[in-house]
């Protein structure tokens, strides 16, 4: 990359990219016109190569002049998971296809910390994908197969490595996260709250706590379960179709080949009896915990109108601030107001800490 100045102090610098194989790089006057070229040799690799001088087609002012030269660097991009998509041709498949390897959603929610990931996501897989799409008149290809990828990547040079995570998305996700975290705190330790709202608080802890539990099995029996499932499967196959090619004569190995497909079909349908506790208790788990959220929500409606809580009061205070939580970014502070919070943390935790008090000696007054 070639940065030029031109002699003028208003003019821009002008940036040229050329080939990392350029040698003897400058500005030559051109004769009998004010003007200059840029001018590089090109080097063949090879030992026995050519070297041929080379003149770019941009004019420049005389007094112009190379101010900065970067032999090598990389370019990269950043942006949300959909973007990254439509970047390598896969536009609409963020929520279920992985941009830097080829596993979908489900399987790359199996894998355990020991256990190697997919394969790499690489230009020459999108190309290759994308023109086996194209001679796919007959649309025989399968979307397990396609890995997302429906139209050609827009910039042919970049892939995955080329990604870099968005520090806002980062920000955003770290700032609701921790304030979620602090404004349940702040509920829990500053309201009075019933022996009956304490203990279904407690209770909605324990049951996604087993919610959690009960979708790590479900993961384990998705990892090992399911593979022993498909291995005892094509073992039975190969079972059956050796057992149509044997003889009437060799009864002995008819009765061994049956007895082991009927020994392997009961052991199948156990495994898949397990898998289905397994899903069934991921259920079971969820609806608990939906039905304790609702009776929690209840309880507090009960408790008082939630313009009155504590937590109202300091979405109040963050207005001073102008910070809010917008409804079209799902009820989370935006970026914008996650920076202003980060921001103004030291004043705005002195004004919460004054509430706190306040709410605590109206509790005490309260109950006096």
């Amino acid at each position: 990359m070639i940065f030029i100045k031109a002699p003028t102090s208003t003019s821009k610098v002008k940036a040229l990219y050329l080939t990392k194989h350029v040698e003897n790089i400058c500005l030559e006057k051109n004769a009998g016109d004010e003007t200059c070229q840029l001018t590089y040799m090109i080097s063949s690799r090879n030992e026995n190569g050519f070297s041929m001088k080379h003149f770019d087609e941009e004019q420049f002012a005389i007094g112009s002049e190379i101010v900065l030269t970067i032999r090598e660097f990389s370019i990269i991009i950043t942006g949300d998971l959909a973007f990254y998509a439509n970047v390598l041709g896969m536009p609409s498949s963020s929520s279920y296809w992985c941009p830097w390897c080829l596993l979908s959603r489900p399987q790359w929610q199996t894998l355990v910390i020991d256990q190697p990931t997919g394969n790499e996501h690489t230009a020459e897989f999108q190309k290759e994908m994308y023109n086996k799409l194209l001679d796919d008149s007959r649309k025989r290809l399968k979307a397990q197969d396609k890995k997302g990828v429906s139209t050609a990547m827009h910039y042919k040079s970049l892939t995955p490595q080329n990604f870099v995570p968005p520090m806002l998305h980062l920000e955003i996700g770290m700032v609701n996260l921790v304030w979620d975290t602090f404004e349940l705190r702040i509920d829990n330790v500053a309201e009075m709250i019933h022996p009956l709202e304490q203990d279904t608080r407690k209770k909605l802890i324990e049951v996604e706590r087993n919610l959690f539990d009960a979708t790590e099995q479900k993961k384990e029996a998705d990892r090992t379960v399911n593979i022993e499932i498909r291995e005892k499967n094509a073992e039975i196959k190969a079972l059956k179709s050796e057992l149509k090619k044997t003889k009437h004569t060799e009864h002995e190995r008819k009765l061994d080949l049956q007895t082991w497909i009927q020994l392997l079909t009961a052991f199948v349908d156990e495994c898949k009896s397990q898998f289905a506790r397994c899903k069934e208790n991921v259920k079971d788990c969820q609806k608990q915990v939906t039905e304790i959220e609702n009776t929690l929500t209840t309880l507090k409606a009960e408790r008082g109108k939630p313009e009155a809580s504590i937590v109202a009061e300091i979405e109040l205070l963050l207005d001073n601030f102008r910070i809010s939580r917008a409804c079209y970014h799902g009820g989370d502070l935006n970026g914008v107001c996650c920076r202003r919070l980060v921001n103004y943390c030291n004043a705005i935790m002195e004004e919460v800490k004054k509430l706190y008090w306040q709410r605590k000696m109206r509790g005490v007054m309260r109950w006096l």
